[in-house]
């Protein structure tokens, strides 16, 4: 088969259109995968070690509820000289699912303390909370409003 050079000019830009929406789309979907490694790196100020050291603790520990000074007594060497890293670890355990927020412990005088409920795998002290994964809530423990 022989190709005029307009027809191999009009086939050579139609392979060239195809293939740039193609590197278009696939450099798009680079990007996403950039920005979030970058968000991922950025957001790892130490966070993430801090809460997986907490989470190691409340394992071992296999109770249904932590309040925030339980965790800071358990590592006050670890979180005396920045309580906020202590905040921050906390938050990331609630975004991931490992604890979910109760309020304050306390309401007359006095510093009222924050509580949370362990995950139900966390305070049956099953297998289950050693996956990466956190695994889902039971629906009866859905039933208690605390979502």
């Amino acid at each position: 088969m022989s190709m005029t050079p307009h027809e191999i000019d009009q086939l050579a830009d139609a392979i060239a259109e195809r293939l740039a929406g193609r590197v278009s789309d696939g450099a798009d979907e680079i990007g996403d995968v950039h920005d979030a490694a970058i968000g991922l790196m950025a957001a790892d100020d130490g966070s993430l070690g801090d809460a997986s050291y907490v989470l190691r603790w409340l394992r071992q520990r296999t109770e249904a509820e932590v309040s925030r000074r339980d965790v800071h007594v358990h590592g006050r060497a670890r979180f005396d000289a920045e309580p906020a890293r202590l905040d921050r670890a906390l938050d990331v355990l609630v975004d991931r699912g490992w604890l979910r927020l109760l309020g304050n412990d306390r309401q007359g005088p006095g510093r009222p303390s924050v509580r949370y409920q362990c995950h139900p795998s966390i305070a049956s002290g099953s297998g289950k909370a050693d996956r990466a994964e956190v695994p889902p809530w039971e629906p009866a423990d859905c039933d208690t409003g605390l979502i």
